[in-house]
């Protein structure tokens, strides 16, 4: 057990070293695996900044422009910040409770890239 602990506390401060920040929405992003990443939800946010954020760094960090997002583990308690909530998307199918579906609230709700990314734009055009 205590190596067990030593394991996931270093885990923990290396994904908080490695977390990236979607500026739109200022979310906190943090690395799972290497196909994995997960956004860590603000107190008040919705699923649109979510979105935006899991479709930026797919764009920016992982250089995927096309192709799906997919939630890996739905909207609950974060597994790289303690004590927040927070989605993990995948790059890769995942086994679907749902599909094709905004939602985060259900692991394998997916999203086109390109679909995805218009939740920044809707932000954007709403800031004006």
């Amino acid at each position: 057990m205590k190596h067990l602990t030593i394991a996931l506390t270093l885990a923990l401060a290396a994904n908080a070293a490695d977390a990236k920040n979607s500026l739109l929405y200022r979310l906190d992003i943090n690395t799972v695996s290497a196909t994995s990443y997960e956004v860590v939800q603000r107190p008040g946010g919705g699923i649109s900044g979510i979105w935006c954020a899991a479709a930026d760094h797919a764009i920016k960090t992982l250089g995927i422009d096309r192709g799906r997002i997919y939630v890996e583990r739905a909207l609950g308690p974060s597994l790289t910040s303690p004590g927040k909530k927070g989605v993990v998307f995948s790059t890769r199918p995942v086994p679907a409770e749902a599909s094709g579906s905004s939602s985060v609230r259900s692991a394998g709700a997916n999203l086109r890239v390109g679909h995805a990314i218009q939740f920044c734009r809707d932000k954007t055009a709403t800031d004006r």
